[in-house]
């Protein structure tokens, strides 16, 4: 009896995901700095069929922040509006001052190949979040997203 209620509440947890939009929001970005890493699965060492991940800084990286249009056309015969070099642990930093809310492609290129993502820009006057604690993250796959840590009281 349990496993049948089980089953049927993931039946209706798919139904209902089923018909919401395929589209997930962008994110949400407050601040454009961070952390650029390069994360894979790697087999762990007494068990090579679990999977463990790693993340590495990247270093020497460009990172740039590109206007979004309509058309969805990311980088191509149009200039940056900023540009930095990752440090020698992964950080950057992006010069938001006169940069309006609204959606943007930030772009990192790293170990050869370009990173795109799409972000909605939200500035927070006088935020209190560190650049150290958001991370930029990247796959071989060619994945790109963003994660932060939060601290609860």
């Amino acid at each position: 009896m349990t496993a049948l209620i089980a089953v049927l509440a993931v039946l209706l947890g798919a139904g209902s995901l089923a018909q919401k939009s395929t589209e997930p929001p962008l994110p949400r970005v407050e601040r454009l700095c961070g952390k650029l890493q390069h994360v894979r699965d790697i087999p762990e060492k007494k068990n090579s069929r679990t999977l463990i991940q790693k993340t590495t800084n990247l270093s020497s990286a460009v990172v740039s922040l590109y206007p979004f249009d309509e058309k969805g056309n990311c980088c191509e015969m149009i200039s940056a509006l900023e540009k930095t070099i990752t440090g020698r642990w992964g950080s950057f930093h992006l010069k938001e001052n006169g940069l309006a809310r609204g959606t943007y492609w930030l772009v990192a290129e790293a170990g050869g190949r370009q990173y795109k993502m799409l972000i909605q820009f939200v500035p927070q006057r006088n935020s209190i979040k560190p650049c150290s604690e958001i991370y930029w993250q990247v796959t071989d796959e060619g994945q790109f997203w963003i994660t932060e840590t939060i601290v609860i009281d």
